[in-house]
């Protein structure tokens, strides 16, 4: 089946959801960063079933492509592996994976919020990006860009650190990844 190459979300609701259910804000957000890395997870769980069907496509493949001892079929063997070639390589073009993943997380208007709400959606960003960085390296093919303005002076210094060290290590690990 077909499946969208990029697909993005807006991490938003979660102050709302917190008061619905009589929780704090910051449990709200907590909740919130426990569904991205749910989510994260769940997209590495695809792309890795993903790959394994295209291996196992491509291993029947290379079988079929084998020569069929019995030569009075060849001719008939070897047109029915061009057509069966054909399906999968259409298949093969098809979209089978999502490829880009895009959170939006802390927009430029949710510096409006208190500075206790600021301090913990940074904190917990800041402890996303630890959790995500040894999940992503291990995986050598997920790489986080992040977007916006890490050199915003109200960024806590940890927060920074940590998204820059996160995207840095990721583009290192899919980068040793083409190349082994």
């Amino acid at each position: 089946r077909d499946l969208p190459r990029h697909i993005a979300f807006i991490c938003d609701g979660n102050s709302r959801w917190a008061e619905r259910n009589s929780l704090p804000k910051s449990m709200g957000h907590a909740a919130g960063a426990d569904r991205v890395m749910n989510l994260l997870k769940a997209l590495q769980s695809q792309s890795r079933w993903q790959q394994q069907q295209k291996q196992q496509r491509q291993r029947q493949q290379q079988q079929k492509q084998q020569p069929d001892p019995d030569e009075n079929n060849k001719d008939n063997n070897n047109n029915n592996n061009i057509d069966k070639g054909l399906v999968e390589q259409t298949k093969e073009n098809r979209v089978s994976r999502i490829e880009y993943c895009t959170l939006f997380a802390f927009s430029t208007e949710n510096w409006s919020r208190p500075t206790s709400e600021i301090s913990t959606i940074m904190k917990l960003m800041e402890q996303m990006a630890v959790r995500y960085r040894d999940t992503a390296i291990r995986e050598g093919n997920i790489q986080i860009k992040v977007l916006g303005d890490l050199d915003d002076e109200r960024i806590p210094e940890g927060t920074r650190r940590e998204l820059q060290k996160l995207e840095n290590d990721t583009m290192l690990s899919c980068q040793k990844r083409i190349n082994q």
